[in-house]
């Protein structure tokens, strides 16, 4: 399933997107905030999760790709999201994202805040982090392509 399956005959879209590690980094200790609590499960049954965070960054899967059409690789990402995309914003500077995009589509911008913190007690390693990146060379050429533009308006 992609974006056509979900919005079919769309013209125009926006989106924001995650530095790829740190996307991956929060799920991991959120995942551990909700064992902690008791409240990890999935189908209804309760889940086991390792405080493993290199196994964990391993094992994970790239998984951007599956939100665009199939045709759309590494190679061709950026045009897509040139002719697509009326804006791409990155989770790292939100506020900075929301007022560019409310100035684009002149719209007045609102304050958001963040609540949604999870504390880290763990770090990966540096040689898990490069294995990380280089199998997700789509995530990361889509999140180059938000900050190239992101700074060109700032």
């Amino acid at each position: 399933m992609g974006l056509d399956d979900y919005y079919p005959g769309y013209s125009q879209l926006i989106t924001f997107v995650r530095e790829p590690v740190e996307a991956q980094l929060s799920l991991f200790h959120y995942n551990q905030r909700l064992k902690e609590q008791g409240k990890l499960f999935r189908d209804g049954e309760k889940r086991e999760f390792s405080d493993d965070i290199d196994a964990f960054l391993i094992e994970s899967k790239p998984f951007y790709q599956a939100f665009f059409p199939k045709e759309v690789d590494i190679e061709n990402i950026t045009d897509y999201l040139s002719n697509k995309f009326i804006y791409v914003g990155v989770m790292e500077d939100f506020q900075t994202s929301i007022d560019q995009l409310a100035e684009r589509l002149n719209k007045p911008s609102i304050s958001v805040s963040h609540t949604n913190h999870t504390n880290r007690k763990f770090e990966p390693s540096e040689e898990v982090v490069q294995r990380f990146k280089e199998k997700c060379a789509f995530e990361y050429r889509l999140y180059e392509f938000a900050l190239e533009n992101y700074k060109a308006k700032s």
